[in-house]
């Protein structure tokens, strides 16, 4: 497979995040630049409330990718854009086919029984994706149903889908506002289970967490695949706003919340020791956080129980992503009080950052979306091609000269040959050594160079 690029776009509601990699074959995916811009109220859970607004911050985080130097002078022609929001999650249905004889499964079949189900899908959501956790062929459930004989198939599948009128949005934005397009919608939530979560993970149970600024995504993983998809419509921006009830900013409010930790075990003691900014005492402070921090704890761990499963049923514990999980002591306390072990999610191997910049953490959910991209087996190239850039002498005097040089290169090659090592003569006396070839093309090289400098050439 030849080297192509690819762009993801993360259109959030804190941020808009941009990313550009390359991916060839057998090949570590290159993050070669990600970019970000601020933004606030244009999104609210995860759906584009002003599309103008929205059009003119992805054009900025456009424009700077596309400045990069490893990027310039190639266009962004296409993007894959990350879904989510507060309307994304799964919904699980069984479909079966039976056969008036015993028969052979066949790939065939099997996804005819996926384009049915894309065809008896509810009319009112849009389905982004749909998941087999499964396969029973005459109630034997076989590793890999294909080649398999039976008088019926039947599978359970999960229903990814979200509401119309969040695909909709992006597609006023990207396509008819800047316009570039839609190589594929990634939801979110997946692309962050295949990046981060092993193998072992997804198969003996963990809960995936993407805490974020307006929503808070769980999805559940058990026996290799993804048994559970939900979003809370509470983030971490609840918790700055509840702290404007203090008489603040939303701007102060969130370097309140960075000073603060959320795990009330860990402040025991502390409250009325110190002052916080704008003589805020950190008793008030914790409260407002703590509080906050338990509700939305409560709700995460509460939809373990609205899988089926129990926390027995994760011996993985959890993972957790999102700029929410950076605030201090959340990660802890979940901890306490789900009784799982949590872990922050990171990079695999087959990701390789180009620039030591990148923060990880925050770009891990747009890096997501781009390692998304590269696993599909129709990869589309996001960039048109660069221009053939030649080098051209500048008239005829300058031919003359690169020839010459290259004759002068071309007689010391023919040289080489009478080019002896140092040797013992006849006088038994060592002979002076002839000069090497190499001394012979820099001399020839800086001659060139003092001409173009004497003649005013340019180098």
């Amino acid at each position: 497979m030849e080297p192509k690029y690819i762009v993801a776009i993360e259109i959030g509601s804190s941020k808009i995040k941009g990313a550009i990699g390359l991916v060839g074959k057998d090949a570590p995916l290159e993050i070669i630049a990600v970019e970000e811009h601020d933004f606030i109220d244009g999104v609210r859970y995860g759906c584009i409330q002003n599309v103008e607004d929205v059009k003119q911050c992805v054009s900025s985080v456009i424009s700077a990718l596309e400045a990069n130097v490893k990027v310039a002078p190639q266009k962004i022609k296409g993007v894959y854009v990350s879904l989510g929001g507060r309307s994304t999650m799964s919904l699980k249905r069984v479909i079966e086919k039976t056969f008036d004889e015993e028969t052979e499964i066949t790939r065939d079949i099997i996804d005819n029984l996926i384009n049915q189900a894309y065809q008896e899908a509810p009319t009112d959501i849009d389905v982004v994706d749909i998941i087999s956790l499964g396969y029973t062929v005459d109630n034997i459930t076989p590793q890999n149903p294909i080649g398999t004989f039976g008088h019926s198939l039947k599978t359970t599948l999960n229903y990814i889908t979200c509401r119309p009128q969040i695909m909709k949005n992006i597609n006023r934005v990207i396509e008819e506002r800047l316009p570039l397009d839609i190589n594929g919608f990634i939801v979110r939530q997946i692309a962050l289970s295949n990046l981060i979560l092993t193998s072992d993970e997804k198969k003996l149970g963990c809960m995936l967490v993407d805490f974020g600024a307006e929503t808070t995504s769980v999805s559940i993983h058990k026996a290799g695949a993804l048994q559970y998809m939900a979003t809370i419509p509470l983030g971490s921006r609840n918790i700055t706003r509840d702290l404007t009830s203090l008489s603040i900013t939303e701007e102060v409010a969130e370097k309140v919340k960075r000073n603060t930790n959320a795990n009330p075990q860990e402040t025991i003691g502390t409250s009325g020791k110190s002052t916080l900014i704008e003589g805020i005492d950190d008793a008030e402070v914790n409260n407002y956080v703590q509080y906050r921090s338990r509700e939305i704890i409560a709700n995460i761990i509460n939809q373990i129980k609205l899988s089926g499963y129990k926390t027995s049923d994760l011996p993985n514990g959890i993972i957790i992503v999102g700029g929410g999980a950076k605030l201090k002591g959340f990660n802890s306390y979940l901890e306490t009080q789900s009784g799982l072990k949590v872990r922050a999610g990171i990079l695999n191997g087959n990701i390789r950052l180009l620039d030591t910049s990148i923060n990880q953490a925050d770009a891990i959910d747009v890096i997501a979306v781009l390692y998304a991209a590269s696993q599909n087996n129709s990869i589309e190239n996001c960039l048109d091609g660069a221009k053939e850039i030649e080098i051209k002498p500048k008239d005829d005097d300058d031919v003359s000269r690169l020839k010459e040089g290259f004759d002068k290169i071309d007689n010391d090659i023919d040289d080489l040959d009478d080019i002896e090592d140092k040797k013992p003569n006849k006088d038994n006396k060592t002979r002076p050594a002839k000069p090497s070839i190499l001394d012979k093309l820099w001399v020839n090289l800086e001659k060139l160079l003092k001409e173009d400098d004497d003649n005013g050439y340019e180098k």
